[in-house]
This record gives C-alpha cells, structure tokens and sequence, in this order.
C-alpha cells in the first residue's frame, strides 16, 4: 500500500495453469514462440521498437499473420519496457550490457 492507503497500480497477479495440449496445438504453440522470437530479433537488429512496423513486417513475412496482433504488439511493447529499465540501471551505476 501507498502512503495514502491505495493499492499501487502497478501490482499484477498471475495465475498459472497446466495445459495437456495435442500434437497438433502443441506444434501451433511452438510455432507461433517462434514467430514471436523472429519479430523480436528482427526489432533488435534492426533497432526498430515501435508498433507501426509490423503491417510492413506482416506483407515481407506473410507467415507472421497467424499470430494475433496484440501478441505481436506485445512483443514490441516489451522490447521498449526492457530497454527502459536497463537505461535505469545503468543511470544507477549499475554495469549492463556487453
């Protein structure tokens, strides 16, 4: 709790759940973990980190439209958020990188 009594907003609960999936939506999973790596490597190496660049990326890769969106989005966003808070650590004194 904060100093005026409210709940931090930035408080998030998780639930974790096991999941049995078959062959075939086993390998839909692990294709689309892929896809998601590729756009986020793809982001990294050429140093893009922003939403507009995936309808661009989706028409050079057109295997990158079986993954919804918002998970590609997400995995911009997250890209940006990483490298927000290595920027803090650094301004910290804290070494990061190579």
């Amino acid at each position: 709790m904060s100093a005026n009594g409210s709940l931090e907003s930035a408080m998030r609960h998780v639930a974790r759940y096991r999941i049995y999936p078959s062959q075939k939506i086993a390998g839909r999973l692990f294709a689309s973990f892929a896809r998601c790596a590729f756009v986020r490597n793809w982001c990294l190496e050429n140093k893009v980190y922003q939403d507009s660049c995936l309808p661009t990326l989706k028409t050079e890769y057109p295997e990158l439209k079986e993954v919804h969106s918002k998970v590609l989005q997400n995995v911009v966003q997250q890209i940006v958020h990483n490298l927000r808070a290595l920027r803090k650590l650094k301004e910290q004194g804290r070494k990061v990188g190579k």
